[in-house]
């Protein structure tokens, strides 16, 4: 109902020429113990365009309390708090070429009795880039067809920048380490809390996440990339599992479309009152408890080897998703989601058989059946699906 509301309001601004992400400075201090969080950070805004910009927007996350700053002298015009909108006069327009830097401090909620912050666990954080500003007004309830020569314009991504340079510092209490994509370029100690600084070394697209827990990391390698499984002591089982998934991953991809684009892949384990999937950020993916836990019996007749499937699926998304990127249209999630699933489903073949691929297959149609029973929306060819 927000974003529909939103979009009502809003919709007109969704074309608006903006300036673009190109690097983001952020430090994030998490606190389970009490389960709260609180950031800063600064973007690099350039303006990519051929034409002056004069009005900057700003749209806000409902999720999380959000302050703006920007190096420029500004006049507010437009600030509607329900949808998180916030629309900037710049007194010096900025011209082709020109750069600003839009800061901001965002803090999570206060818990309640009735409410507790969902971003902040005790043990397995996992908050992504999404409390964050954006630039620029992106419709949430309504998408773009194919032909939308704007829309095609953007990735599907993120629409307010295209590859940015990436610096993070994460901060956590003492006995839990904090992760982030990038590359770990420092650790260090501060008032009994544990800081860690993680830094891309090169562009990358902008969605990131943060996780926080008390970890023990298993390693292993696969020619000159590291391979870690950052998971709970107690939930060692499917961490081999994991690793020989990315392996033939890497094997495939590399053989068959190009090479990995990182030095290291990791897999990071958070709790799963948080969700039950993985997802796949620049050399990090964040993986439900969920799947550390299954009962995963390879030799049993009806055994699937899920850990597996799912850490290779997510693997498949840095080269569907990171190095070929769709347009923010219908179908994306064909270039995506499609092809990360094929990829994963070669793999498990090579591995695992024929047989065992066509009865995930099945188990997939049963379930596709089953939830399309009694949903009346129509099912739309695969060009123009949303996902």
């Amino acid at each position: 109902k927000l974003y529909e509301d939103a979009d009502r309001k809003f919709l007109q601004y969704q074309y608006m020429v903006q300036p673009r992400i190109i690097a983001v400075e952020v430090t994030i201090d998490i606190y389970p113990e009490n389960q709260r969080f609180s950031s800063s950070g600064k973007y690099s805004l350039i303006n990519k365009s051929g034409s002056g910009i004069d009005t900057l927007l700003v749209t806000n996350s409902p999720d999380v309390l959000t302050e703006l700053e920007i190096d420029n002298p500004v006049s507010v015009i437009l600030s509607d708090k329900y949808a998180g909108i916030t629309m900037l006069k710049l007194h010096n327009s900025m011209k082709p070429g020109d750069t600003i830097i839009l800061g901001y401090h965002v803090k999570s909620f206060a818990n309640t009795f009735l409410n507790k912050n969902p971003q902040v666990e005790k043990n397995g954080t996992y908050i992504t880039s999404l409390i964050y500003p954006r630039i620029g007004y992106r419709p949430r309830s309504i998408t773009a067809r194919p032909e939308d020569t704007i829309a095609l314009q953007n990735h599907y991504r993120s629409s307010d920048a295209d590859f940015i340079d990436f610096t993070a510092t994460v901060s956590t209490t003492r006995s839990q380490m904090a992760v982030a994509p990038g590359y770990l370029k420092n650790h260090w100690v501060e008032n009994n809390r544990n800081y860690f600084l993680y830094q891309s070394d090169s562009p990358v697209t902008n969605d990131y996440a943060f996780l926080s827990g008390t970890y023990i990391i298993t390693r292993d390698k696969w020619k000159d990339i590291d391979i870690e499984i950052y998971h709970h002591k107690e939930h060692v089982a499917n961490t081999g599992h994991m690793i020989k998934g990315i392996k033939a991953t890497l094997e495939y991809c590399e053989a068959n479309f190009s090479k990995y684009q990182h030095k290291q892949i990791r897999i990071i384990e958070y709790s799963r009152s948080t969700g039950d999937f993985a997802q796949s950020f620049a050399n990090t993916i964040p993986y439900s408890e969920i799947g550390f836990i299954l009962d995963i019996n390879e030799k049993g007749e009806r055994g699937l080897n899920l850990p597996f499937l799912g850490a290779s699926h997510e693997l498949a998304h840095q080269w569907w998703g990171m190095q070929v990127i769709p347009a923010d249209v219908n179908g994306a999630k064909m270039v995506t989601e499609s092809m990360a699933e094929y990829v994963s489903l070669k793999v498990f073949e090579k591995e695992y058989s024929k047989a065992k691929t066509l009865e995930f297959l099945d188990k997939s149609m049963k379930t596709y059946i089953t939830k399309g029973i009694g949903d009346e929306t129509e099912e739309l060819p695969l060009i123009y699906n949303t996902g």
